[in-house]
């Protein structure tokens, strides 16, 4: 059996620069103060093709005001503690069921996001900030990888034959275009070998 499930309501509404999160979760980051990016504009040495405009500003040169920042960045922190709840009522779930010793689970994110470092915003570009996400594995017949954290190169497109394997299941062989990605499998047996069977990872902006 597989079942997946996905967050996608804690997202940015463009047209008001807020994010959709319940109240409860805006309310924890009301009186904090984050700190504010280290640089606010992109720097002379960067070419401007490299910047994404985000609504309401119109020049990598010419950030938000402070106070616009902070509100954002606080919403972004609402946000991450709510999808943060509702990962943690999914994994309840799963224990409560007496499933969680026989279960693979993987949460990953689909991009990650920029917050105002170099005057760029949101998911867009092909920055490390935006094309490095949240990546965990959990699988209960392989104890040597609970808890461990690897520096292997893993991408998304790693998920699919790394589940096949994981579940002994075949992959196919006759489709029109070939399997990308490679199994992760050796690496969550070993977490702390490095592994060097790929290049540079890939990230593809349209």
């Amino acid at each position: 059996l597989v079942q997946s499930c996905s967050l996608s309501r804690a997202i940015v509404a463009f047209d008001a620069q807020v994010w959709r999160v319940p109240k409860f979760y805006t309310d924890l980051y009301a009186n904090s103060t984050p700190s504010l990016p280290r640089r606010k504009t992109l720097s002379s040495t960067i070419d401007p093709i490299a910047w994404t405009p985000f609504f309401g500003l119109k020049s990598p040169y010419e950030p938000f005001e402070d106070d616009k920042i902070l509100q954002l960045r606080k919403a972004y922190y609402a946000a991450i503690s709510w999808a943060d709840y509702v990962a943690g009522q999914v994994f309840e779930a799963v224990d409560n069921l007496g499933l969680t010793d026989s279960t693979i689970i993987l949460v990953h994110a689909d991009h990650g996001w920029h917050l105002g470092e170099y005057n760029m915003w949101e998911k867009r570009t092909l920055w490390e900030a935006a094309t490095r996400v949240p990546f965990f594995i959990h699988v209960p017949f392989l104890p040597q990888s609970h808890g461990q954290r690897t520096r292997a190169i893993t991408e998304l497109i790693d998920v699919y034959p790394t589940l096949s394997d994981l579940a002994n299941l075949p992959r196919p062989h006759h489709d029109r275009y070939p399997l990308e990605g490679v199994s992760l499998l050796p690496v969550i047996k070993d977490p702390a070998k490095v592994f060097r069977w790929r290049g540079s990872p890939c990230g593809l902006h349209r």
